[in-house]
């Protein structure tokens, strides 16, 4: 089949004529700059907040880390907020709240009241219920 085959012709417009457009991405410089404030950010904040105290006698335990590294190929699925097709606005109402509820938790931590300590762990109680759900009943 060449290009000039009527044939290759008519699939290639069909196909083409099917596309949706699509948002463009941004330019891999601005996608790493985002990824770089993203990291640094992240470390400041662990800088800021400190991480587990026992972090190092954990990591000194092979178990801990041949089980976190066995978890990464493990076959689960879970709720993606922006893809599900269930629960799709809940979900991400939900994030956007307890996304705005963890700044003043971290920002007054380790004296957070206890209300809003318990506040910030329902959205990933929200979760991992609804992962759970959704792996259970094969809707994920």
């Amino acid at each position: 089949m060449t290009r000039d085959d009527p044939t290759h012709r008519a699939m290639v417009e069909r196909l083409t004529s099917e596309l949706v457009p699509v948002r463009r991405l941004w330019s891999p410089w601005r996608r790493l700059a985002a990824w770089i404030v993203l990291a640094l950010g992240t470390v400041v904040l662990a800088a800021v907040v400190g991480l587990r105290h026992d972090l190092g006698a954990q990591l000194d335990r092979s178990h801990f880390v041949v089980t976190l590294a066995i978890l990464v190929f493990a076959p689960l699925k879970f709720l993606y907020p922006s893809r599900a097709q269930y629960y799709r606005r809940m979900s991400i109402a939900l994030g956007a709240v307890w996304g705005v509820l963890m700044v003043p938790a971290i920002w007054t931590a380790p004296a957070s009241p206890p209300a809003l300590v318990w506040a910030t762990l329902l959205y990933p109680a929200y979760y991992v219920g609804m992962s759970f759900w959704l792996q259970a009943t094969g809707r994920a």
